[in-house]
């Protein structure tokens, strides 16, 4: 997930300069681009979602449209996330990216 700063590990730290009260914490928003099913791969289809630096989603339009008929229309949408894991992450790190941190805090009573 590259050297950003952890998320969870800034929580913490807030909550600790808090005294261990509850703390008023930003939504986290995170995505996963999902692999090719076996179907999609053998049939020959192609992903048109990339991740960039766990942080942007690149939606490339695939190559089935006209540009004379929709000439407005751009080849790329891009969208930022707290985290964006491609395809290739396991199950682990997209937990420790994104729910680790919320046990504690369900724990202790905090939601």
């Amino acid at each position: 997930m590259g050297s950003r700063p952890d998320y969870w590990e800034q929580v913490d730290l807030q909550r600790q300069l808090a005294g261990g009260e509850a703390i008023n914490t930003p939504m986290l928003v995170a995505v996963r681009a999902r692999p090719l099913s076996r179907d999609e791969d053998e049939s020959g289809e192609w992903g048109i979602v990339r991740v960039l630096e766990s942080r942007v989603v690149v939606v490339m339009d695939p190559n089935d449209y006209d540009p004379h008929l929709q000439p407005n229309r751009t080849k790329e949408k891009k969208y930022a996330f707290d985290y964006a894991f491609d395809e290739h992450t396991s199950q682990a790190e997209i937990f420790r990216g994104t729910t680790r941190g919320l046990i504690a805090g369900v724990l202790d009573g905090f939601n």
